[in-house]
């Protein structure tokens, strides 16, 4: 068997490693976190349930109200509900992650001390806007006035053709969900083997053509599906694989993460969903949120998703986020979310010159 960063793992949980062709044990595998029912003390300094980067957030708005996510034991459901009611609070989805369950919802700093002051909440985070770096929007799409990515052979990797005929490297039989803008199952790249399109956005924002639906409105999520499994003289990484395409963004590459959670916990329910004909065995995240005010430990909303993602099969790559140097944050800022999941394969980039993030 193997564990979630798909190294081999013996009957007793002990992890191989190969070390020049010799596989060696280094330790026993460590189960992910993947409850949201406790925070750490990175995250909340004082203990009072309301994560530190929120409480700086309301003091820097006056304590007017924000976008949050209220983490809670499924038990108390109805009592938080009430509450947040009560208090006129705009309240969003509701995720159900196992035992534990997230509210999204408009809060006041006086709401969330409320509703942190209730028994079986485990806290109040800020519902963190996501987004992605913009790629280069080669051409349009023939059918719509929606632009529609593609593949830049000047960006795409190098011997890919030779790593694909010496490993036999292909795909072929395996989905994998890009969660991102969206995939534009039109594009010549991938039309064809797009298994499944499903959109969580539930704010849109920056569609001048009017929402995509299951779309692509802005080109990142079709871009990242044709470097995974794009075909042409180029091609992707593995141009026989399906994409499943789950929009969390909308139109200008940016999103909540409520809404992230919700795709990330979908899939982890029906990656290998025969009604839907679905066989998920990798997923990739080219986005994330960063804060000069948040130290991304892992133990945030959207890191535990991943981290139940991995924990249900699903391999899941994610983007570092560069973005440490140009933030003028430092090395508290160099990982943010969900790249900081425990069990997410993160993967960063630089120029040549090692100057500036590239994602």
């Amino acid at each position: 068997m193997f564990d979630g960063r798909l190294l081999p793992v013996d009957a007793n949980g002990t992890v191989f490693l190969n070390r020049q062709g010799i596989w060696q044990p280094i330790g026993a595998v460590k189960p992910p976190n993947t409850q949201t029912s406790t925070t750490s003390l990175a995250a909340d300094h004082d203990q009072d349930k309301i994560v530190d980067s929120l409480e700086k957030k309301y003091a820097g708005i006056n304590g007017r109200p924000t976008r949050v996510m209220v983490s809670l034991e499924t038990s108390s459901l109805s009592d938080v509900t009430r509450v947040l009611r009560s208090n006129g609070s705009s309240i969003g989805r509701t995720i159900e992650t196992g035992p534990d369950v997230i509210i999204a919802a408009q809060l006041d700093k006086d709401g969330a001390e409320d509703i942190a002051g209730l028994d079986g909440v485990a806290a109040v985070w800020p519902d963190l806007v996501v987004s992605v770096t913009p790629p280069r929007v080669l051409e349009s799409s023939p059918t719509s006035n929606i632009p529609s990515a593609s593949v830049d052979p000047q960006d795409a990797v190098r011997g890919l053709p030779a790593l694909r005929a010496a490993q036999s490297v292909t795909g072929a039989g395996v989905d994998v969900a890009v969660i991102d803008t969206g995939v534009d199952a039109r594009h010549s790249s991938i039309a064809g083997r797009v298994a499944h399109r499903q959109n969580f956005v539930t704010t849109e924002s920056g569609c001048s053509y009017g929402s995509p639906g299951v779309g692509d409105g802005h080109g990142h999520g079709t871009h990242v599906a044709g470097i995974i499994a794009g075909s042409g003289s180029v091609g992707g990484i593995a141009p026989s694989a399906r994409i499943v395409g789950l929009r969390v963004l909308t139109c200008n590459g940016s999103g909540q993460t409520s809404d992230i959670v919700a795709a990330i916990d979908w899939l982890a329910a029906n990656k290998d969903s025969q009604s839907l004909g679905l066989n998920v065995k990798v997923a990739n995240l080219s986005l994330g949120s960063f804060s000069c005010y948040t130290v991304f430990d892992g133990t945030d909303p959207m890191s535990i998703a991943v981290n139940r993602l991995v924990a249900s099969g699903v391999a899941t790559y994610v983007a570092a986020g560069n973005s440490a140097d140009s933030s003028g944050c430092g090395v508290l800022g160099t990982v943010g979310t969900p790249g900081a999941a425990e069990y997410a394969t993160t993967i960063g980039a630089s120029t040549p010159e090692q100057s500036q993030g590239v994602d």
